[in-house]
């Protein structure tokens, strides 16, 4: 049974949040580029965000449109499909397994505006907020990989049974 291992951010600002890095090749595209995932079981796909999607140099642009927008808990944002990737996944040995993804859905990073009162000046800002990469339900179930969470010794992995 391989364990694949989740690694614990040291970015204060996320909390210990548990991610995966992949390294993310798309066979249509010649630049690949390591992008933290995180498990989200509450997702049904692989999403991509747009920074990440700069790390691999492919522009939205470039994507065709999905049917639908992604949604999630800040709204919802035009999606655009990315056909034919490949997660790559390194296990706590240190050698690395390719899973196919025959589609990763995108996302535009949405528009938050933000007003604010300074005096007597209404000031609005607009910014853009970053969308993460998630590794969803349908991951685990084509892959096979069966997801493992153990909060009270701060682990989460996935597990090839093979």
């Amino acid at each position: 049974m391989r364990k694949f291992p989740a690694r614990i951010s040291d970015d204060p600002d996320q909390a210990e949040a548990f991610f995966f890095t992949c390294y993310v090749l798309a066979h249509d595209h010649l630049k690949g580029a390591l992008v933290n995932f995180y498990l989200d079981t509450g997702s049904s796909d692989v999403i991509m965000g747009e920074n990440d999607l700069k790390k691999i140099e492919m522009p939205l642009a470039s994507l065709p449109h999905a049917p639908e927008p992604i949604a999630g808990w800040g709204g919802t944002t035009v999606a655009f499909l990315m056909t034919n990737v490949c997660l790559y996944l390194t296990d706590s040995e240190g050698k690395t397994e390719a899973f196919e993804v025959p589609e990763v859905i995108c996302g535009r990073n949405p528009k938050h505006d933000k007003t604010k009162t300074k005096g007597m000046q209404r000031i609005t800002e607009t910014r853009r907020i970053p969308i993460p990469s998630v590794i969803g339900r349908r991951f685990l179930r084509d892959t096979g990989l069966i997801a493992h969470v153990d909060v009270k010794g701060r682990d989460i992995c996935l597990f090839s049974p093979g």
